[in-house]
C-alpha cells in the first residue's frame, strides 16, 4: 500500500475535502460519520497531506 501514488490513495481513502464559502482554508470529512467534519487545513495539499496520513495508519492498524 506505501507504494501508491497520492491520487490512489485520495481516490481509496473515505475522506474529502472542500473549500466552504466565508472560511480561509478546507473542511475534511469523514464520509462514515455524520455529521462527518474532522478537521481542518489552511490549504488543499495540508487537507490532502492530512487524509493519506490518517488513511495510512488506519490501514496500518487493520
Amino acid at each position: 500500500m506505501l507504494a501508491w501514488a497520492r491520487r490512489e490513495i485520495l481516490a481509496a481513502a473515505p475522506f474529502g475535502y472542500g473549500h466552504f464559502q466565508g472560511e480561509d482554508g478546507y473542511r475534511i470529512w469523514d464520509e462514515r460519520l455524520d455529521p462527518g467534519f474532522v478537521g481542518f487545513s489552511p490549504t488543499a495539499e495540508g487537507a490532502e497531506d492530512w487524509i493519506i496520513e490518517t488513511f495510512l495508519a488506519e490501514a496500518q492498524a487493520g
